[in-house]
């Protein structure tokens, strides 16, 4: 989403439905290409049909980072945990957490190495979308904190240099995704490698499952976020450019389609605390894309960038204070 993408050489903006093939294959298949890392084969036209249903299907996206988090998880604690036999760090490799050690802990679920784990789940997320979405909130950081009117703001937005505004709040909100990610990963490897003390209860495959999908959550809810910027009350930025691809072609019902059935599984995957996620992060997207509106002129690929780090964080905090 580095507002760079456009529509196809030569075609009509509105596009023709003719030139398309099935909505649901080329809409996953065109998210999930434009998104992360992952290759695969999306729509051949790009107009505001592809856009539509690329932001649609947006939020299947986040299941690759979130993939991607649980299985960092899954190395670097399990591989904690075969080093020390269940009993505690034997290498010097793991002498960052001998004290949790010492007490008894398992390292699966040392705090420490939680840290570890969440700083690596957010570096798997961030290669797993190409870093994209850094660059729109540096961007739009800079642009909103300039205090420029409209089209001074633009020029900011467009500078390919990064100014303080902008390395502070990347800086500040991987920080902040790390921490709650470490968070959720200390819950998903307490689950996946319990100690002698953990109930009974909380282990097993159905605990292990509802442990990984709360670990991947924050990414699919990050992703309907971008969804509902691109909502039919928030316009373009620009008719050309990524916003001008996907910008006001969200109709409400596929908003809803989203925000209805995430909330019943974040609540299902971590009771008030999934669904007061799910709640700020719908209020946040809602104000910060009027905001974006008012001060930008409206919506392109670096305010969703923005949307998507922004939810991230807001969405593994709740999460993870649950």
């Amino acid at each position: 989403m580095s507002g760079k993408a456009g529509p196809s050489e030569g075609a009509s903006l509105d596009g023709d439905r003719a030139a398309h093939g099935n909505g649901i294959a080329e809409g996953i298949g065109t998210a999930i290409s434009w998104l992360t890392i992952v290759p695969m084969r999306g729509a051949k036209v790009f107009d505001r049909i592809t856009g539509r249903r690329a932001l649609t299907a947006a939020p299947v996206a986040g299941l690759v980072p979130g993939l991607a988090a649980v299985i960092v998880a899954v190395i670097v604690a399990g591989g904690a945990h075969l080093l020390s036999d269940g009993r505690g760090p034997t290498t010097s490799a793991a002498t960052a957490i001998s004290t949790a050690a010492d007490a008894g802990v398992s390292p699966a679920t040392a705090p420490l190495l939680a840290a570890l784990i969440g700083v690596l789940i957010v570096c798997a997320s961030e290669l797993a979308t190409r870093a994209m979405h850094i660059d729109g909130l540096a961007d739009v950081a800079d642009a909103l904190g300039s205090y420029r009117d409209p089209a001074g703001a633009r020029e900011v937005l467009r500078s390919p240099d990064v100014g303080p505004m902008g390395s502070a709040a990347v800086t500040l909100a991987l920080v902040g995704q790390a921490a709650a990610m470490a968070v959720l990963a200390h819950g998903f490897t307490t689950t996946l490698f319990p100690t002698e003390a953990a109930a009974p209860s909380e282990g097993g495959t159905p605990g292990i499952v509802t442990a990984a999908l709360a670990l991947a959550l924050p990414f699919v809810i990050a992703r309907a976020a971008a969804t509902t910027a691109c909502h039919r009350s928030f316009p373009p930025m620009s008719p050309t450019g990524f916003g001008g691809l996907v910008g006001a072609t969200q109709p409400s019902w596929a908003v809803v389609a989203w925000w209805l059935p995430l909330t019943v599984a974040a609540w299902f995957l971590a009771g008030a605390a999934g669904i007061l996620a799910c709640l700020a992060v719908v209020l946040f997207t809602v104000l910060f894309a009027r905001k974006l509106v008012t001060r930008l002129g409206g919506i392109n690929g670096d305010g969703l960038g923005a949307i998507v780090q922004l939810s991230t964080l807001i969405s593994a905090v709740f999460l993870a204070l649950g």
